[in-house]
C-alpha cells in the first residue's frame, strides 16, 4: 500500500513540471566565457539536458523526502539515510569520472567546445541533485540520536565530507559553464502557476478580491456615485427624494 501511494505522489510532481526550453533560450547569457563557441543546435541540446536532469532530479528528491516522512521510527530514518549515502558517493565518483572524460575528449579533439558545454552542464545539474540531498540527509540526521546513527551505519562526518566534494565538483569552471548554458538555476525545476501550492481553496490575503455582493453596514452610497450590475454595466445612483 506505502508502495503505491508514493508512486502515485511522484506521477503527481511529474504531472506538475513545466519545461520553458524557449524561455531559457531566448535569455541573453552576458556571461558566457570569452571564446565560447556555442551553436545553437549544442545549446539547445544542453538546455534540454538540464532540464531532464531537473526532472529526474525532483523525481528522485521527493522520493526521499516522502520516504523520509513515512518512516515509522529514527531507525528507519537512519537506514533510509545510510543506503541514500551510499548511493550518493557512489555517484559523486561516477560524476567525477565523467568530468574528467569530457575534459579529455575535448582535449583530444572528440567533441566540440559547444559539446563539451552543454554536457558539462547537464554534470552540473546532476551534482546539485546530489548535493541537495546530502542537505536533506544531513538536516535529518542532526535529530536523530547518535547512537541511532552509529547502530545502522551513519557517519555524519561523511556526509559532510561529500558535501564538500559536491561543491567542489560543480564549482568554478562547471558552474560558469551551466549558468552560461541554462541561465542561474539551481537544480530545481520550474512549476506552473498552482505547481506547489495545492488544490485552489479560493481568494486568500493577496488574491483578487471576491465579487462585490452590495453595500455592507456603514458602506451607504450616495448620489453621484456608481455600482456595477450583475451583467457588468455600470450605473450612476440617483436619489428619488
Amino acid at each position: 500500500m506505502k508502495r503505491t501511494s508514493l508512486l502515485v505522489a511522484l506521477f503527481v510532481v511529474v504531472g506538475t513540471l513545466v519545461v520553458p526550453v524557449a524561455g531559457v533560450l531566448a535569455q541573453e547569457t552576458e556571461d558566457e566565457p570569452d571564446g565560447a563557441d556555442v551553436k545553437p543546435g549544442e545549446r539547445l541540446s544542453g538546455v534540454v539536458g538540464v532540464q531532464s536532469a531537473e526532472i529526474d532530479g525532483e523525481i528522485e528528491r521527493n522520493a526521499f523526502r516522502i520516504g523520509l516522512e513515512r518512516a515509522d521510527d529514527n531507525a528507519t530514518k537512519a537506514r533510509h539515510i545510510a543506503e541514500k549515502l551510499n548511493e550518493t558517493e557512489t555517484r559523486l565518483a561516477a560524476l567525477e569520472e565523467r568530468k574528467a572524460e569530457l575534459q579529455a575528449q575535448r582535449e583530444r579533439g572528440e567533441i566540440t567546445d559547444g559539446q563539451y558545454r552543454a554536457r558539462t552542464a547537464r554534470l552540473a545539474t546532476e551534482v546539485e541533485t546530489a548535493r541537495q540531498q546530502l542537505n536533506q540527509s544531513n538536516a535529518t540526521a542532526a535529530d536523530i540520536p547518535g547512537e541511532t546513527l552509529e547502530r545502522n551505519n551513519v557517519n555524519t562526518t561523511a556526509i559532510r565530507t561529500l558535501m564538500r566534494d559536491a561543491d567542489q565538483l560543480r564549482g568554478g569552471e562547471v558552474s560558469e559553464i551551466a549558468r552560461s548554458i541554462a541561465g542561474n538555476r539551481s537544480g530545481m525545476v520550474e512549476r506552473g502557476p498552482r505547481g506547489d501550492r495545492g488544490p485552489d481553496t479560493g481568494p486568500g490575503p493577496g488574491d483578487e478580491r471576491a465579487p462585490d455582493t452590495g453595500p455592507g453596514p456603514g458602506d451607504e452610497r450616495g448620489p453621484g456615485d456608481r455600482d456595477t450590475t450583475e451583467d457588468g454595466k455600470t450605473i450612476e445612483i440617483t436619489r428619488n427624494d
